[in-house]
């Protein structure tokens, strides 16, 4: 536990923490200026635009793209699975039983995380964390909340693991009364500050308390973390972490000066303004008061435009910006290549994330460690303080199946396709050692389809063993003779039909 008051600690990691909150605020000059305002704005103040719009549509495109990924709208982005090694002392029985039970949980989870609408917390948080590297999510009191850089400080130890982290809120007197009556009983402030406390115990649970001018309010502990630090590129002996647009702060700043002067000169170049020779025959007077179509005496070669003879150095400038924005953009993925009409490849999926994970240093494997795994987590306890769904036991484990792990589970779908186009030239004798309901469910879980929704049990199929086949054959084998190739599909085609003409001498 602290041997300091909240108040007392927070305001000694200030300093360090204003270091990290200054830089954030020189990034968003740059990208996003009302991500972080300056420290002295009132509300409703104008911020200074950017002369240019590459930063705040890098940002915004970059941390979309992350969000899709980490937690995607179109298929399942984790599985509740049993322990490998508590599941081979199960029968198959039982084990179908619990994957039953736990698949319902996955449902209810993702409901939940749908019907709070938390994307779009997510989505500001990741904008958050590019620009000022460090950002805080917070789920106490029933609400998810995101937290910038000067509302909280952080403590880590000497293995970079979290220590403890305190978030300070300006709260009315009136909510000060209602928190604690007898703490503001005799005190004359309009305003108070509420301390929330997260500690790291070494058990790997947290203690959470509140206290209010000096005095603690509540203490709970809790397994999982109902406040996650989530941060990026942490150096050793920092405590906040380093933000992904201060890497590219030397690009953006320069692309900022250049449009800037880019565009003060182009004004400049707008202003016409004629000059009139003194010796000439034509008085400056007539030309200033002529419209379109009046008749002027005087000489054409009396009168010339003023120009600013800076032509060849925006050249120049047009140049290094264009240069400037072809770097940021690859970045920010802005110029990432468009996927191609065709389905790609497991092997050419692959090289596409790798490029990504590449091009962002590391920035996925660790959001996927410090967001994605800890906000489930969250999630899950939450659903299970209300008792939505049952507190899940140590044996069930939470696997993420997003990034390379989807990756993974599409190229098991790859390999069971060739595996079958293999065992199709050996016509029945071949496909009559398969598994197919084991098959099925296997495809249908690796393209993230909850087989439970779609696959019957062999007891629930028809009795009669034509019923549906003809449709089958006519168009199910034909595309899996369009998929698999002209042969190949021939193949199974004749291996169906003789199925159906040995059920029917059966009959």
């Amino acid at each position: 536990m602290l041997n300091k008051p909240a108040r007392a600690k927070y305001g000694k990691l200030i300093d360090e923490r204003d270091t990290f909150l200054e830089i954030a605020r020189e990034n968003a000059l740059v990208t996003i200026p009302y991500l972080y305002p300056p420290e002295d704005m009132s509300q409703g103040d104008n911020l200074d635009k950017p002369y240019q719009s590459l930063g705040a549509r890098g940002v915004n495109h970059l941390a979309a793209s992350l969000l899709n990924i980490l937690f995607p709208t179109d298929r399942p982005f984790f599985r509740l699975t049993f322990s490998e090694e508590e599941a081979s002392e199960i029968d198959d029985g039982t084990l179908a039983q619990i994957d039953e039970k736990l698949a319902e949980i996955e449902k209810q989870i993702i409901r939940d995380f749908d019907t709070q609408a938390l994307r779009s917390n997510i989505y500001n948080s990741i904008r958050l964390l590019l620009t000022g590297g460090t950002v805080a999510l917070s789920h106490l009191d029933g609400n998810f909340r995101t937290l910038k850089l000067d509302q909280f400080v952080i403590k880590r130890k000497s293995n970079k693991t979290l220590d403890y982290i305190i978030i300070k809120d300006a709260i009315t007197k009136e909510r000060a009364i209602e928190i604690s009556p007898t703490v503001v009983a005799n005190q004359d402030k309009k305003e108070y500050f509420l301390y929330t406390v997260q500690q790291y115990e070494e058990d790997g649970e947290v203690v959470v308390w509140q206290e209010l001018e000096d005095e603690k309010l509540s203490k709970k502990t809790f397994k999982k973390a109902p406040i996650i630090v989530v941060v990026t590129n942490i150096i050793d002996g920092e405590d906040f972490g380093r933000s992904y647009v201060e890497e590219l702060a030397g690009d953006l700043n320069t692309l900022e000066l250049l449009s800037k002067a880019v565009a003060k000169t182009a004004a400049l170049a707008s202003k016409s303004i004629f000059m009139v020779s003194p010796d000439g025959l034509t008085r400056g007077r007539d030309v200033a008061r002529a419209n379109d179509g009046d008749v002027v005496a005087g000489r054409a070669t009396d009168v010339t435009v003023l120009q600013s003879q800076k032509g060849q150095d925006l050249n120049i400038v047009f140049q290094q910006t264009q240069e400037l924005k072809e770097r940021l953009g690859k970045a920010f993925l802005l110029s990432t290549e468009t996927f191609p009409d065709r389905q790609l490849t497991a092997t050419e999926a692959r090289a596409r994330v790798q490029e990504v994970e590449a091009s962002l240093g590391g920035l996925y494997s660790m959001l996927s460690q410090t967001l994605q795994l800890p906000f489930i987590q969250l999630i899950i306890q939450n659903l299970e303080e209300k008792q939505v769904i049952p507190e899940l036991p140590t044996e069930v484990d939470l696997n993420i199946v997003t990034g390379m792990d989807l990756l993974d589970r599409r190229t098991k779908v790859t390999q069971i396709n060739e595996f079958l186009q293999f065992l199709s030239m050996f016509g029945e004798m071949g496909m009559q050692y398969i598994d197919m309901l084991a098959l099925i469910e296997e495809v249908a879980r690796g393209i993230g389809l909850d087989p439970a929704d779609f696959v019957r049990e062999p007891e629930q199929t028809p009795m009669d063993p034509q019923a549906g086949m003809e449709e089958v054959v006519n168009a199910g084998v034909a595309g899996a003779a369009q998929g698999l190739g002209g042969g190949v599909g021939q193949g199974v085609q004749d291996m169906v039909m003789n199925q159906m003409a040995q059920l029917q001498g059966q009959q």
